[in-house]
């Protein structure tokens, strides 16, 4: 009996680290498809984050430079004259 011990306790021990190794194995895979779906979620966000500052520079630099022009006296414009080429518009 001693000596069926000494032969089935290594097979035993082999057994349960080829277990431990497949279960070890599905996890890292698990975690490196998550990492991977975080990683494509990061950069979505980041270009979004990058969209988003530019309207709002953009959007606050209007805003900003139309205040500034009406700071200093100047008003909107009402209408639009367009110069023809065929009157003359100075005379020498």
């Amino acid at each position: 009996m001693k000596v069926f011990l000494w032969y089935v306790f290594p097979v035993l021990i082999v057994l349960t680290l080829c277990v431990a190794n497949i279960v070890a194995s599905a996890q890292a895979v698990n975690m490196g498809e998550r990492l991977h779906d975080l990683n494509v979620k990061q950069a979505v966000l980041r270009q979004e984050q990058r969209e988003l500052d530019s309207t709002l520079a953009s959007t606050l630099s209007l805003h900003k430079l139309r205040d500034e022009a009406l700071a200093q006296g100047y008003q909107p414009i009402g209408t639009v004259a367009f110069v023809s080429s065929a009157k003359p518009v100075a005379m020498r």
